[in-house]
């Protein structure tokens, strides 16, 4: 990773198990106190949906709704949990 911030839908819960642990660290996207990255995956997901009409997408959508436990942020192990998302290019 480079800096940035990913989200991961670990389904299987196997993220732990796929992780390098020396360069990341993740955490549940429930546990971060700020609720602007939440914001932020509905955002990117009903975007990529709308332009690519994925049913996997939808499904992720869908489950996102329903509970974030299975969502989590990845980050680079030398910051700290970003408390704000990207920003996001206009549409």
């Amino acid at each position: 990773m480079t800096g940035g911030v990913v989200y991961v839908w670990d389904r299987q819960a196997q993220l732990s198990h796929h992780i390098n642990n020396g360069s990341v660290s993740f955490v549940p996207l429930d546990m971060v106190a700020s609720s602007r990255h939440k914001a932020c995956l509905e955002d990117m997901l009903e975007k990529f949906i709308r332009h690519t009409q994925s049913s996997h997408g939808k499904r992720a959508y869908e489950a996102l709704q329903q509970s974030e436990e299975q969502f989590y942020i990845v980050y680079p192990k030398d910051s700290k949990i970003p408390l704000r998302p990207p920003q996001q290019e206009a549409s």
